[in-house]
């Protein structure tokens, strides 16, 4: 999504500007805004592209845009793990521990995160002044960890969500986690587990994820992953939110999958390490070596990239299990739909209520 929902220049797939028109109903078809999917009627007003018939509804029109990609942390080092803090969220004591780490991006951007690494040399100045960060407000911390199909990260599941959060007084920060084709599944888990580990250090009260998508792949694999190295111990997650999380992988198995779902760089190709991505499967589906923290799920009934068969077993698992779980299911909108749709409200209830954050 280089130019559909990039910068202020709107644009549709391929680049081309898009221009104020009326759906007449033959040329353009549904909006082609991610989560979308809305069928204007003829004569309503939408943004469209002549060339490509792509086309916007006018409530998408008016949705927050993406950053451009110099403004993007998501897009800064895809082979360095980060912690990306809100600046009101640190402290200046914290903040100027931090400044050596932030990436180079255009001021715009860096005012918004400070970057925090993962490796423990990089995080020994913020350690130090981890007193201070405990201080900071609030109880517990959310980290968000962004889908993009282990290939990218999405914007709009990084940023706007720890925006969310903010606006109810609940802490966040995004997660930079690495990526294929260079990087493997555990990879981005030992990413996940460091950002864990930091945060419990640096602040009080319960620590839950929160993934979108491949994001929501991985933040389940976390407790699969802990249960199969550390078996019968607590889960690192006090909890997690997983929305229309990617739970069944056979889309990303070459033996399997009807068609090959990666970029890859331009080659449209199966990465490589793409295999990595299968470990665990069998727990996951509710196997042996099934595991998890209280969870919050959400699914569409209108998501044609995860259907419900892909996501069922999971749900079912947690009630085998006795874990304390909620499953909201409606139609949200396709697959992406980030934080339209009615589900964060309950979801807000849910952090405070059942986790403990505040």
């Amino acid at each position: 999504r280089l130019h559909p929902e990039r910068g202020r220049l709107k644009k549709c797939w391929n680049g081309c500007r898009l221009i104020d028109d009326r759906h007449d109903g033959r040329r353009y078809g549904v909006c082609q805004n991610r989560g979308c999917g809305t069928q204007p009627r003829a004569g309503d007003p939408i943004l469209g592209c002549r060339v490509c018939r792509w086309s916007v509804c006018a409530t998408c029109a008016d949705r927050p845009r993406m950053p451009s990609l110099c403004d993007d942390p998501l897009f800064h080092g895809p082979d360095d793990p980060c912690l990306l803090l809100q600046e009101g969220l640190l402290p200046l004591a914290v903040r100027d521990a931090c400044l050596p780490c932030v990436p180079p991006l255009a001021p715009s951007a860096a005012q918004r995160f400070m970057g925090t690494p993962l490796a423990a040399s990089a995080a020994a100045a913020v350690m130090e002044a981890a007193p201070a960060l405990a201080g900071a407000g609030g109880y517990g911390t959310v980290i968000v960890c962004p889908g993009g199909n282990y290939e990218f990260l999405s914007c709009l599941e990084g940023y706007p969500v720890t925006e969310w959060l903010a606006r109810h007084g609940l802490a966040a920060a995004v997660l930079r986690y690495r990526l294929l084709p260079s990087h493997g599944l555990d990879e981005a888990l030992d990413d996940l587990e460091d950002a864990v580990t930091l945060l419990r250090r640096l602040r009080p009260g319960p620590v839950v994820a929160m993934g979108f998508s491949a994001g929501g792949h991985l933040v389940a694999s976390l407790g699969a992953r802990h249960e199969e190295r550390r078996p019968g111990t607590p889960q690192p997650l006090d909890g997690q939110v997983l929305v229309y999380p990617g739970i069944d992988g056979q889309s990303w198995h070459p033996d399997k999958a009807d068609e090959v779902c990666f970029f890859n760089r331009g080659a449209w190709s199966w990465p490589d390490k793409v295999l990595t991505l299968q470990a665990r499967q069998e727990a996951l589906l509710g196997g042996a070596g099934f595991a998890a923290p209280p969870t919050y799920l959400v699914t569409s009934t209108a998501d044609d990239c995860i259907p419900r068969s892909e996501t069922q077993p999971y749900v079912k698992a947690l009630a085998a299990a006795g874990i304390p779980h909620v499953h909201l299911r409606k139609d949200f909108g396709d697959h992406g739909f980030a934080l339209n749709g009615g589900w964060t409200t309950p979801c807000v209830k849910w952090l405070t209520r059942a986790v403990g954050m505040r």
